[in-house]
């Protein structure tokens, strides 16, 4: 494994780990096949996280004080080598 993705879309999982494309996907973009076969070959291993966990969240979504600092707490202890 040479990356580690986590993800709490269970529609973008199922994507991802599907064998085969659903009427619904056709239009997915070749960047999304090239994703699939790292996934397929396990240079990317795709792991389930907890919305809640979801650290990227600070950048993009106004949170709650108590989760806001929850998140830099979990960001801060993985600065820390």
């Amino acid at each position: 494994i040479y990356y580690n993705l986590f993800d709490e879309n269970d529609e973008a999982l199922e994507i991802t780990n599907a064998p085969m494309i659903k009427p619904q996907t056709k239009h997915i973009s070749v960047e999304c096949h090239h994703f699939r076969s790292h996934v397929a070959s396990e240079r990317i291993k795709i792991k389930v996280i907890d919305v809640t966990q979801q650290q990227g969240d600070l950048f993009t979504k106004l949170l709650l004080v108590a989760q806001f600092r929850y998140l830099c707490k979990l960001i801060k202890e993985w600065l820390v080598w």
